[in-house]
This record gives C-alpha cells, sequence and structure tokens, in this order.
C-alpha cells in the first residue's frame, strides 16, 4: 500500500524506447485588448439606461402648498408682575408626600422606616378601626407602596398594646 501512495508522489519517468513527446494543442485565444469579449459572452462596453414604467413628475407639482401657520407675537415681561402658571401634571401635595413615603421606606436608617410604616398604620386604624393582622397587609391595601427592608438582626413587628410598629429581635 505504501508503494502505491510513494509511486504516484514521484516525478514521472519517460520509459527509454518511447519517441519524442508532441506539444499538447493550443486553444485560440481571443485578442488581449479587446475587453468586451469574455469567453463566449459578449457584454456591452456601457449599460443601456433604465426606462421608467411611470411617467414621473416634478416634487412641487405633486405635493399641495401649505398655508403658512400664524406666528403669535413674544409676550412682554413687565417687571414685578407675577404670572401664575397652572400646575404641572403629577405635582400635588399627594405626589409629594408619596414621594417622601417612598424615600422613608428605602432608606437605611431604621428611624425613617418605622416613621413610614407607623404613618400608615395611623391611616389604616383611622380607616378600619381595628390594626392589621400582618404588616404586609398595610402593602396588599394599598396604605404603603412596599415594605422597608428588616435590619440585620431585627425585623418590624406590630405592637398590639401600644398601636405602633417597633423593631424586635429576630
Amino acid at each position: 500500500m505504501l508503494a502505491v501512495l510513494l509511486m504516484g508522489c514521484a516525478p514521472e519517468v519517460e520509459p527509454e524506447n518511447a519517441g519524442p513527446r508532441s506539444a499538447p494543442a493550443r486553444q485560440a485565444q481571443a485578442p488581449v485588448n479587446s475587453p468586451e469579449v469574455i469567453g463566449e459572452v459578449n457584454l456591452p462596453l456601457a449599460p443601456e439606461p433604465v426606462k421608467p414604467h411611470v411617467e414621473l413628475t416634478p416634487l412641487a407639482a405633486a405635493v399641495p402648498p401649505v398655508a403658512p401657520v400664524p406666528v403669535k407675537p413674544p409676550v412682554e415681561i413687565t417687571p414685578g408682575v407675577v404670572v401664575n402658571l397652572p400646575p404641572r401634571a403629577g405635582s400635588g401635595a399627594a405626589d409629594d408626600e408619596q414621594k417622601l413615603v417612598i424615600r422613608l421606606l428605602i432608606s437605611d436608617n431604621p428611624t425613617d422606616n418605622l416613621e413610614a410604616l407607623n404613618g400608615a398604620l395611623v391611616r389604616w386604624v383611622a380607616t378600619k378601626d381595628e390594626l392589621p393582622e400582618r404588616i404586609d397587609q398595610l402593602v396588599m391595601e394599598s396604605f404603603l407602596p412596599m415594605l422597608p427592608m428588616d435590619p440585620l438582626g431585627r425585623m418590624f413587628a406590630i405592637d398590639r398594646a401600644a398601636k405602633r410598629i417597633v423593631l424586635v429581635r429576630k
């Protein structure tokens, strides 16, 4: 098997009694200076222009004229005159209170957390005339947007005797 592979790799040797070899016949080739002939295909030197199927009109003729929009004259500012602007959407006292509660709940200070929790507990008792069974009910009944994280080694609990939320050891 190895001998067969090696024989295929060896240079070709002519037998001693073989006659002179004839050169292979050359094929006729196209002249080199003629760029439009490639093999059997004749290509044009310049492409033909593409003719549109639809009549094109200038853009100005296709778009109707637009009426100019009247511009209001600028308002003159008089010193000492107070202009009352309408309040922005979403900037009321309720929104400010809600933002304050959220800031207190996400604070890492347990005193801030207790302030927000006890405020919600006071609103709960004023509405329902009883204490909730668990603190998470303040969130479920929409008195709080979320609960704060318990401080390390302690947790928030309802002191039923004082009707307050306090921190206790776990």
